[in-house]
């Protein structure tokens, strides 16, 4: 998998990588041979237009969808097909879309339940380290799930997967639903708190450009593949970004992928084609 060119730096060690992974939810696959890679402490999102497959690739990765071929890394051990319980052992956390945190509970409760793999003893004092990271979930720590709003909720979950230290964490549309404001704080904020830690964070966004601005990377999947690996910074270069995003690429883009080559040339931008993917 492509790691640096000249016009970008080098990647940091890879915490996790899929290679070639093919998944789906028992028909056709979805996934046909998808790849990315996120290094420690490295921020790297994957967009691509609707059907591309970016949250089955992130679920084939968390173990909840059979990897039916291909091979999911953690640093050099192979974790493809592992159970979620066994991944979030390991460091690995997921927060879904949809369906991330316990209505009937705390904040704090919801918290504690994250950090179900730690000692009883150290439970309380990842709860502090967790809000530091994220300190507006301070304030709700004795509110009930159910009364909290969209925005609340995602912070929540994110913060109930940081209970368990992950190294990794798989965010599946982080701010979806949520405002522009908490989306923006989410993104510049939270993200990169977490990733300025030490977490890894790999995650699938429809705000493309939005996540691309706060990423070290971006992998582009069109189909089911990965058609696009790049730094953030070259890929947001592009002139044809728009194009891009929507799956189409050129004949030498796949080509150089497929060679190893990562980087791609970085034309001029266009201000056009971006306005036309601002919070896709």
């Amino acid at each position: 998998m492509p790691t640096s060119s000249a016009d970008s730096p080098a990647r940091p060690p890879a915490a996790l990588t899929a290679h070639e992974v093919v998944a789906g939810y028992g028909g056709p696959p979805i996934v046909r041979g998808a790849s990315a890679q996120v290094g420690i402490g490295e921020v790297v999102t994957v967009v691509g237009p609707n059907g591309a497959g970016k949250s089955t690739l992130l679920k084939a990765i968390a173990g909840i969808l059979t990897v039916e071929t291909g091979s999911v890394l953690f640093g050099e051990v192979e974790i493809r097909n592992v159970r979620t319980d066994r991944l979030a052992g390991l460091g690995i956390g997921y927060v879904p879309q949809n369906k991330d945190i316990f209505d009937p509970l705390t904040v704090r409760e919801n918290l504690e339940i994250g950090g179900y793999l730690l000692p009883r003893s150290k439970v309380h004092s990842r709860i502090d380290d967790v809000v530091s990271l994220m300190p507006a979930l301070r304030r709700l720590l004795h509110r009930r799930a159910a009364k909290l709003s969209g925005g609340e909720r995602k912070m929540v979950a994110i913060g109930r997967a940081l209970m368990a230290e992950p190294k990794v964490l798989l965010l599946d549309e982080p701010t979806s639903g949520l405002s522009a404001e908490l989306s923006n704080r989410l993104l510049t904020e939270d993200i990169g708190n977490l990733a300025r830690s030490g977490t890894a964070i790999l995650l699938v966004e429809q705000k493309a450009l939005a996540a691309l601005q706060i990423s070290d990377w971006g992998y582009v999947l069109a189909t089911g593949r990965t058609v696009i690996s790049s730094s953030a910074k070259t890929l947001l270069a592009r002139a044809d970004l728009a194009e891009v995003f929507l799956g189409h690429v050129s004949d030498a883009d796949t080509d150089d992928l497929d060679a190893g080559g990562a980087e791609l040339e970085s034309p001029a931008s266009s201000e056009t084609n971006r306005s036309k993917v601002v919070g896709r």
